[in-house]
């Protein structure tokens, strides 16, 4: 499954001649470290355990949306 979602990004960015170097991708998952690994701004979004450490050795951005903003009521 995980091999899939490369694979399959890489289709659609070499279909639509997309740059995978100037590329987003995000998941919140260690199993989609390889998906992340194939674009050239991936980001750690709610991040599991190992996906947070994966992501801070890589330097990689990590987004919290979990947390509400300061002062948020939600």
């Amino acid at each position: 499954k995980n091999q899939e979602k490369q694979e399959a990004l890489r289709r659609f960015c070499r279909d639509y001649n997309v740059d995978t170097a100037q590329s987003k991708a995000y998941s919140d998952s260690y199993s989609d470290l390889p998906m992340l690994e194939s674009v050239g701004r991936p980001a750690a979004t709610n991040p599991d355990g190992r996906l947070r450490r994966a992501a801070l050795e890589r330097g990689w951005q990590i987004l919290d949306l979990k947390k509400a903003p300061y002062g948020s009521t939600r």
